[in-house]
Parts: C-alpha cells; sequence; structure tokens
C-alpha cells in the first residue's frame, strides 16, 4: 500500500500547441452552445425576440464556433505565455505519477 509517487515538473508548455489544443476546445464548446442556442430559438421564437436575439441565434451554431476557435486560440497563446514566465519563477507544476 506503500507506493513511491514519482514528481514531474511541468516546466515549460509549447506556447503554439497550446493555443491550437485551446482553439479545438473552444470551438467545440462553442459548436455545442451555439446548436443549443439554435434549437431553443427555434422552438421558442418568441421568448428569443422579446430579448433581441431573432437573427442571431439562427446563426449561432456557425458563428459560435468560429468565434469562439479564435477566442480560444488568442487566449491559449497568451495562457502559455504568460504560464512560461511564471513557471521561470515558480519552478513550474509537481505532477505525481
Amino acid at each position: 500500500m506503500n507506493e513511491v509517487l514519482e514528481e514531474v515538473r511541468i516546466r515549460k508548455i509549447g506556447v503554439l500547441s497550446f493555443a491550437y489544443v485551446s482553439a479545438v476546445a473552444s470551438a467545440i464548446l462553442g459548436l455545442f452552445i451555439g446548436v443549443v442556442l439554435t434549437v431553443v430559438s427555434l422552438t421558442l421564437p418568441s421568448s428569443f425576440e422579446l430579448l433581441g436575439f431573432s437573427s442571431y441565434t439562427l446563426y449561432s451554431a456557425a458563428i459560435l464556433p468560429i468565434s469562439s476557435g479564435i477566442m480560444g486560440f488568442i487566449s491559449g497563446l497568451i495562457g502559455a505565455f504568460f504560464y512560461n514566465l511564471a513557471a521561470k519563477v515558480t519552478k513550474g507544476i509537481k505532477i505525481y505519477s
């Protein structure tokens, strides 16, 4: 029962590779949210027209994945860059396996 855990540290992240992963994950989430908004707007059109979403929700299944992917890429670039700066000071994140 007393197993020895090996410690590994993440000291640097590839900025572009992290940005690509972040972009894909954000685009998938944007697609999911866009489909949900489209389905809801088609089933309950009067409630969405009162909120001012009538024309946007019909295109949200196409618009949200693209815009979310772009924003995910940019935030991934920025996040990985700042992680690399912070990891120099803190020596990274400890992971035990």
